[in-house]
């Protein structure tokens, strides 16, 4: 009797370890809700999956055999998804407007964008039969298009000569293939943001690495200023005069979600001269021990500020400044003398 119930254990075990997920074809697709505050994490197995020869994926021309398993959600609005894996080389992912309709590829890495509301997605995640083991598991989070996606809709923030931190998702924004600086052009996405000078001045933007900045009179114009890296100093705007301030990221960026913050900061010019803003010179720039700071003024002092707005230091008349601790990166000078200050940017390797 014992060898009786000992084989139908293992019968039962060797019939569960085989079993086929419901979901391994389109048709019996898993319902996922998804979250925009946070990542939802869904723990999948392919061990038991059949393998499917000439199976195509969006990174290649080519088929494999491999495994798959099916989901499916709905947004209640327009934006994108982003779905990240530990291992995200053993993961691949494609959407599907419908079981055997048009196959939507991530526009990098796991960033779906474009994505309407009411729609329902199909999700296949797979992977080659040679790996379908370890790290069973992806995490989604879904973002909302924003409303200041156009410049259009771009949303009104106060400028002051304190360094107003400015917090956004970006995510969420639409992908097009457009203009970003005079002549240049590529896969972007981007939100627009409006401010009123209220003295003359300049503007000093600071951010992270993945973000990147232009300055507009008006919709649909010329950017005065344009910076592919980090934000900059945005010279002689005037009292009174409405600018459009653009944020954007080129799409090999748009699928990551640090960095959402700016600063920004009114430096006013005081009457400062043509003179005063030709004469003083920064060099090396870039640099990698010191910088020397040339002006036929006396220096009165000069300040140093990081990427996001925050005093580094003080040097107080002395016209070179030690930089060798600094971390790699972006840094904004402010120089004073009798005459009054000026704002420049240097690079530390």
């Amino acid at each position: 009797m014992k060898k009786i119930y000992v084989s139908i254990a293992i019968l039962l075990m060797t019939l569960t370890s085989f079993a086929q997920p419901a979901n391994d074809d389109c048709s019996n697709a898993e319902v996922l809700t998804i979250s925009t505050d946070d990542n939802v994490t869904v723990n999948f197995n392919l061990s038991s999956v059949n393998i499917e020869d000439n199976q195509i994926y969006c990174s290649s021309s080519s088929t494999y055999a491999s495994a798959d398993v099916w989901y499916q959600f709905e947004l209640p609005f327009d934006g994108s998804i982003i779905i990240n894996s530990t291992y995200s080389n053993l993961n691949f992912y494609n959407l599907f407007d419908a079981c055997g309709g048009t196959m939507i590829c991530p526009a990098e890495g796991g960033w779906f964008p474009n994505l309407t509301a009411n729609t329902v997605y199909l999700l296949r995640v797979l992977r080659l039969q040679n790996f379908l083991t370890g790290n069973p598991q992806f995490t989604i989070r879904a973002f909302q298009r924003a409303i200041n996606d156009t410049c259009d809709t771009a949303e009104t923030i106060t400028v002051t000569t304190n360094s107003t931190p400015v917090f956004f998702v970006i995510a969420g924004a639409f992908l097009n293939y457009e203009e970003y600086c005079s002549g240049l052009f590529a896969d972007i996405i981007d939100i627009w943001y409006a401010f009123t000078m209220p003295i003359d001045g300049d503007i000093l933007i600071g951010s992270g690495g993945d973000n990147s900045f232009a300055l507009y009179d008006t919709c649909n114009d010329t950017p005065i200023y344009c910076n592919v890296e980090m934000g900059g100093i945005y010279q002689n705007l005037t009292a009174g005069s409405t600018y459009k301030l653009r944020v954007f990221r080129s799409s090999s960026y748009s699928d990551e979600i640090p960095n959402e913050l700016f600063r920004i900061s009114i430096d006013p010019t005081l009457g400062i001269s043509d003179e005063l803003l030709n004469d003083i010179k920064i060099y090396p720039n870039p640099a990698t021990e010191t910088i020397n700071i040339a002006s036929a003024f006396p220096l009165d002092k000069i300040e140093i500020y990081d990427i996001l707005g925050q005093q580094i230091t003080t040097a107080y008349h002395n016209n070179v400044v030690n930089v060798e601790k600094f971390s790699a990166g972006v840094y904004f000078l402010k120089v004073y003398t009798p005459e009054g200050f000026v704002l420049k940017r240097i690079v530390k390797k």
